[in-house]
């Protein structure tokens, strides 16, 4: 499978089809709607594009699918997330309406008659080696779904903030939760915190979370972009000391070569080697917004 980025962004779905330092930008406007909130690829190299309005569309070989709530399962058109689990079905947050699993033929839903502990899904993480279901919930913290039973974490058991924004899992099988609140780290038992008042996190309000390798993690604050090693050393980049066009990262994403790919709610979309080296895209230069969800594969 070909590693290409597929970027949902806020005014348009983009595909970033080379690796380039000057990539070349393939506009897709076949979406029912502009407003985009995530993408994610399934097996068979179909994008499935979450819409917040028009439900979720499936692009292949240049043709599309929707599906809404005129023509699905969906009862929510306003999707927030999409996850492909390790038996390649699809999963289908919505902004009121709980998380639903697509299986090819049928669509069923989990929310908070039973199970969720809330309807608004901010994100969906899959664990690779389990199958696990995570799913960020507005206010309502994270919850675990293993397939029989739920399991929810608030701040009674650890969490900085209820409001859970991203969740990633690295390769050690931690759970890695961005919140309103800090960074929290779950290893299966315990929680520990990453907040302003015991570490050099550059601000509280966590949106975004990249893992690299087992020594180095990128986070996206309302303050800046963080390296992090896991432990306890930061180090903060942000609009004001370096090239990163400005301080509220919504997304990241890492390319083959290493590239970090930085999302921005006002200041566009930013490469980052890692290093020293920025490239900017804005919607004069390149693509029409920069608040996105980035996925690649």
């Amino acid at each position: 499978m070909n590693k290409n980025y597929f970027l949902a962004l806020l005014f348009s779905v983009t595909i970033l089809i080379s690796n380039a330092q000057t990539p070349t930008w393939v506009v897709y406007g076949a979406v029912p709607i502009a407003a985009t909130r995530c993408s994610a690829m399934d097996d068979t190299s179909g994008v499935w594009v979450a819409t917040f309005g028009g439900g979720v569309s499936v692009a292949k070989s240049g043709s599309y699918v929707n599906y809404n709530t005129i023509n699905s399962g969906l009862t929510d058109d306003y999707a927030t997330a999409t996850a492909i689990d390790t038996a390649g079905k699809v999963w289908v947050g919505t902004y009121n309406a709980g998380a639903f699993l697509y299986d090819g033929v049928t669509w069923t839903v989990k929310n908070n008659t039973n199970g969720l502990p809330g309807n608004r899904i901010n994100c969906i993480t899959i664990n690779p080696v389990n199958n696990d279901k995570w799913f960020g919930i507005n206010f309502q913290g994270a919850t675990r779904w293993d397939g029989t039973s739920f399991t929810t974490y608030k701040t009674a058991q650890g969490l900085p903030n209820n409001n859970v924004n991203d969740i990633k899992i690295d390769a050690a099988g931690n759970i890695w939760v961005a919140t309103y609140g800090g960074l929290a780290k779950y290893n299966g038992s315990s929680w520990t915190t990453f907040t302003t008042s015991n570490s050099s996190i550059a601000h509280n309000q966590v949106y975004s979370i990249a893992i690299e390798n087992s020594t180095t993690m990128w986070i996206g604050t309302a303050g800046g972009f963080c390296k992090f090693d896991g432990t306890t050393t930061w180090t903060i980049f942000s609009a004001a000391t370096s090239g990163l066009p400005y301080d509220y990262v919504n997304t990241i994403a890492i390319d083959a070569a290493g590239d970090k790919w930085v999302g921005t709610t006002q200041g566009g979309m930013a490469q980052f080697d890692g290093v020293s080296n920025w490239t900017l895209y804005t919607g004069n230069s390149s693509f029409k917004h920069s608040g996105c969800k980035t996925y690649y594969d």
